[in-house]
């Protein structure tokens, strides 16, 4: 929640989780951050298929938090915590509970793929971003080596 600290960032901002590995250019994406965007969540991807809605909201079914971009005050999300840290469904859930607008879903923006469920035959083609979700985190592959050659 510290990454919505009032005061923290001013102007568009992109994020990424540790186990996060950037394969492609992000500047068109970066250039174009509007609103509030989320991954959609990979299990879900696996599962529904890319930008399945949740039958009940109408929305997205669910985001995950290892890669968000915002511009604009999003600091309710940090004050609303500071006062009822108890949230059940973890940090992606708080959010995506929080924002107070549709949330964009980054798969629109940005080709992600799921390393264990798309990568271990090598990165596909246009891929900007490789998540690590669970296990093999990137330390367990030598992942330097696999993407330095």
């Amino acid at each position: 929640m510290e990454l919505f600290k009032p005061g923290l960032f001013y102007g568009p901002v992109l994020y990424l989780d540790l186990d996060t590995i950037v394969t492609g250019s992000l500047d068109e994406f970066c250039s174009n951050i509007e609103g509030f965007g989320m991954l959609q969540d990979l299990g879900d991807v696996k599962r529904k298929g890319p930008y399945a809605l949740d039958e009940y909201s109408g929305s997205v079914s669910r985001m995950a938090s290892g890669v968000m971009a915002w511009n604009g005050d999003y600091s309710n999300i940090y004050l609303e915590y500071a006062e009822k840290p108890k949230f059940r469904g973890g940090d992606q859930r708080y959010i995506q509970h929080q924002v107070k607008e549709p949330i964009k879903v980054i798969q629109r923006g940005l080709n992600v793929a799921s390393y264990k469920w798309e990568c271990l035959d090598g990165v596909p083609e246009n891929t900007n971003i490789v998540c690590f979700h669970g296990n093999p985190r990137p330390r367990d592959i030598n992942w330097e080596l696999q993407w330095n050659q």
